[in-house]
């Protein structure tokens, strides 16, 4: 199978791990800000660990979504991959045991990968 086409069938990490970095990255600026705050006297000196607590509980509620999504999404990938082979599975079979038409199958290189009965008949093999 080439490049592009296997790509197609795998799902992609990329998009929610730079969603969860950035996601990181403004829960990160915000507590910073909030420190920052807190030594101008704006804040409560006390309450900075509870803004503290809050943010990392918002980065894990955000990060277990995206991770729920990603698994749903590549949960149904995955079915999708296997009803495609299935299927290819039994149309070859169908072909290859059942229809009576004849054909070969060439690779790119112009090799002979398979041969049905009818085709061997054909060529007397």
């Amino acid at each position: 199978m080439p490049k592009q086409k296997l790509r197609a069938y795998r799902t992609d990490l990329r998009t929610p791990l730079v969603l969860s970095v950035l996601i990181g990255l403004a829960l990160i600026a915000v507590l910073a800000v909030l420190t920052v705050l807190t030594g101008m006297g704006l804040i409560p000196q006390t309450q900075l660990p509870y803004y503290a607590l809050g943010l990392l509980v918002a980065y894990l509620l955000s990060g277990g979504t995206i991770l729920i999504a990603y698994l749903a999404r590549y949960r149904r990938v995955s079915a999708a991959n296997e009803a495609a082979e299935l299927m290819a599975t039994e149309i070859s079979d169908m072909f290859r045991y059942v229809v009576d038409v004849p054909y070969a199958i060439v690779s790119a290189d112009g090799t002979v990968k398979l041969v049905n009965a009818a085709m061997q008949d054909i060529l007397q093999l």
